[in-house]
């Protein structure tokens, strides 16, 4: 009988004891953690993530959420892990009785091309894919503010200015300018410029330090209800680092052989501050100084500063806060004629004018909040911008002043002040964003003919408040599991107010003047997942890009925002396990636009537009260490009779607008026994030539570069070099149809001239990590 009743009560005691915790029960103190799994590309909750905790092991939901109890209190280190991203490890101390949250974030392993990001998971466009965002931006050396622009795909910049003005942007069979029908955003400020005394969406990034810069978020065409002013041919979203891994001091220095001096120096910072527990805060500063590879130094100089600050607010809430400061002046050899370079009069990189030059700055400060909770998030960002611009140009020499010359002086000085808010409900099949917002420039530009830089007559003065208020909607929901559709709406609302500070004379009418302008601009996005690895698009939007002020207001009849609608048919493939491939048939049809042009302080007709084209991109991982890119963008743009009309029987194309460019490489990444690793990337970028008029009669010159970067990486060591222009290719960087005169000519010539692009340079690169 004595083992049945020890039985019996062993029973007893497992029935008793059955749900208490066996660390209750050995007296042991227990805590528990609950956290959130994103991905760091997009910030999209990561589903079937493994996590574990000693022998515990759980899987994320749907959310990217996991949970796991009943954790003796102690220190731990968690691992996650999920296909197509890098395993992350994270140490934990596990408290009594309490709650652990934790936020993770995964890094992609563009080197493996995982399957996760061929998935119909969101309506994008197969030119915008995330997929080709992150291998690009994680594996192509980036060097300068430059580079974040060229490692676009189908981006081509030029720079013409010795360095410090804004690039000149070609997309879409776009000569964008500086920016007018290119977005960016960095951190959610934007970068454009309205109403600018250079031109209109002067779109400058100096002020952005590469090396802070986490990914990039590129959106072609018009398809997107939260993107709005200069979205038309594209936008690119920077995000920059939340956190430091490691604090670097880096220098480069930089030389062109043939001139036998240095070209460019640069020394970079990057410090994380031990401010407080759960607080990440860090420094990012840069210094270049360049001479450049001109005969006449370009004295270029440019110091920037910025700082990161990350915390939590409450249960949910999470407050970050962002200060930069940059500033930068230079001077420059400018465009030069063929015809000075072919009669001897100056080389490739001589001057007609060396007395160009200019001088920039910009603060910016920005403060956003962001709430997530169960399948709803809000954010609000309220930012500051203040910015001084001053450029002198010649671009014609002598054609209006035979003496002194035609130097002109072009000022910027502004206030920017804004907030964006975005309001997000998820559910099983729909997702449903809300957004608003409101941006105001305070404007104060003029024009003045400023020979030798002192300023002789004002051309234009004027004081300008604009302001852009704006409201957008967009669901994105699932038709079947294999059809997902977006359907966005955006309004958007200008008011243009100027006052032309110059006297009304016989050769000036006066301009002051109100107008508001308005739109709405309608987005269609439909996905469909053929199979698990093919993909097709399609995408229609109307967007826009505002006019500048000054012209809007002398055409105060006009309340309506030129419109820009675009359409797209899509592929994006991983037909194996090591290639992504995408293409793109597009088409762009743009209204009348009215367009300040600031180099001579008056108004063009540039009539409507239309542009089709066809982009091609393919990925591919050649071996474990190896991997290859290219990208193909073909287009063709012709000036209208009117929107949806015919086009020009004469003078129809537009002006330097790219039709093939190409750009690609192979990158390789060798490691070492020792834990060191060899880092390599050879890239080629292809511009064919174009014209540079309406009439065909002036073309600009194609060019094909090879660069060569190579890395060498230890623990805490980074030796590198970088080998720009390998062959040495003659090659025009800028290039414009322009009427000029010379200082002996009887009469202007118009012809091509140019920004000759740089010779092959070397680059050294050192970096401490501590």
């Amino acid at each position: 009988m004595k083992p049945f009743f020890t039985l019996a009560f062993f029973i007893l005691c497992q029935t008793y004891l059955k749900g208490i915790p066996l660390a209750e029960v050995n007296n042991i103190e227990i805590g528990s953690i609950q956290g959130k799994i994103t991905d760091d590309l997009n910030h999209e909750p990561l589903a079937g993530a493994k996590v574990r905790v000693k022998d515990i092991s759980v899987e994320t939901d749907k959310n990217g959420v996991f949970e796991i109890e009943q954790i003796p209190v102690g220190n731990y280190t968690i691992v996650v892990e999920k296909s197509g991203y890098i395993p992350l490890s994270i140490s934990l101390s596990i408290e009594a009785n309490k709650i652990e949250k934790i936020a993770i974030t995964l890094k992609i392993n563009v080197l493996s091309l995982p399957e996760i990001l061929i998935t119909a998971d969101r309506a994008l466009t197969a030119a915008s894919s995330q997929v080709l965002n992150a291998l690009d931006f994680q594996l192509r050396p980036v060097n300068s503010a430059q580079d974040l622009m060229r490692n676009i795909p189908g981006v081509v910049t030029s720079q013409h200015a010795g360095g410090g003005k804004a690039e000149q942007i070609y997309l879409r069979g776009f000569d964008a300018d500086h920016g007018t029908d290119v977005a960016a955003y960095v951190d959610g400020i934007p970068v454009n410029m309205p109403s600018h005394g250079h031109g209109q969406g002067y779109l400058d990034l100096h002020f952005l330090i590469p090396e802070v810069v986490k990914n990039a978020e590129v959106q072609k065409g018009t398809y997107f209800a939260e993107l709005g002013d200069f979205a038309t041919a594209g936008a690119i979203k920077f995000k920059t680092l939340d956190r430091l891994d490691n604090n670097t001091l880096q220098f480069q220095l930089g030389a062109v052989p043939s001139q036998r001096t240095p070209s460019v120096s640069r020394g970079l910072l990057m410090y994380q501050l031990p401010v407080a527990p759960k607080v990440s805060s860090y420094i990012a500063s840069e210094y270049i100084f360049a001479p450049s590879y001109f005969d006449a130094s370009q004295n270029f100089n440019r110091f920037s500063i910025m700082s990161k600050t990350n915390f939590d607010v409450g249960k949910n809430g999470t407050m970050r806060l962002l200060f930069s400061h940059f500033n930068s002046k230079w001077d420059a050899s400018g465009q030069l004629p063929e015809r000075a370079i072919e009669s001897g009069l100056i080389n490739r990189f001589g001057a007609i004018d060396n007395t160009e030059g200019g001088n920039t700055g910009r603060q910016n400060a920005s403060i956003t909040y962001t709430q997530v909770a169960d399948n709803q998030s809000f954010e609000a960002q309220a930012f500051v911008s203040k910015y001084n611009f001053q450029l002198f140009s010649n671009f014609t020499f002598f054609k209006e002043d035979s003496i002194n010359g035609d130097m002109i002086r072009q000022r910027d000085n502004r206030t920017i002040a804004g907030l964006n808010t975005k309001y997000v409900i998820s559910s099983d099949k729909n997702k449903i964003t809300l957004g608003a917002g409101l941006r105001y420039d305070d404007i104060d530009n003029d024009l003045a003919k400023a020979p030798k830089r002192s300023i002789t007559d004002y051309l234009a003065d004027a004081r300008i408040k604009e302001s852009n208020s704006f409201f957008y909607a967009k669901n994105e929901f699932a038709l079947s599991p294999k059809l997902r559709a977006e359907l966005g709406l955006r309004f958007n609302y200008f008011n243009f107010n100027v006052t032309d500070r110059l006297p009304t004379t016989i050769e000036h009418a006066n301009y002051t003047g109100v107008n508001h302008q308005t739109q709405v601009a309608p987005k269609f996005n439909l996905t469909y997942s053929l199979t698990k690895h093919y993909k097709l698009f399609l995408n229609i939007g109307k967007g826009f890009h505002s006019n500048d002020a000054r012209s809007v207001v002398q055409d105060r009849g006009n309340h309506s925002l030129p419109n820009a609608w675009g359409s797209e048919i899509g592929l994006q493939a991983h037909p194996l396990s090591n290639i992504v491939v995408s293409a793109v048939i597009w088409s762009l049809e743009l209204d009348n636009e009215l367009v300040f042009v600031g180099d001579d302080g008056t108004t063009e007709d540039n009539g409507a537009s239309r542009r089709y084209g066809l982009d091609l991109s393919l990925r591919a991982k050649l071996t474990d260490c190896l991997f290859f890119d290219a990208d193909l963008n073909l287009s063709k743009g012709r000036l209208l009779d009117k929107r949806f009309g015919a086009i020009l029987p004469t003078d129809n194309i537009i002006p330097l607008a790219p039709t093939l460019t190409s750009t690609g490489g192979l990158t390789a990444q060798f490691p070492l026994s020792n834990g060191h690793r060899i880092e390599s990337a050879l890239r080629y970028r292809h511009v064919s030539e174009r014209a540079a008029n309406e009439a065909n009669s002036v073309r600009a010159l194609g060019y094909t570069l090879v660069d060569l970067t190579t890395q060498y990486k230890m623990k805490r060591y980074m030796v590198g070099l970088n080998l720009e222009n390998l062959l040495n290719a003659k090659w025009n960087e800028a290039q414009f149809d322009t009427e000029s005169r010379l200082k002996n000519e009887a009469a202007p010539v118009s012809e091509l001239h140019f920004t000759p692009g740089t010779p092959f340079a070397i680059k050294a690169t050192f970096s401490y990590s501590f």
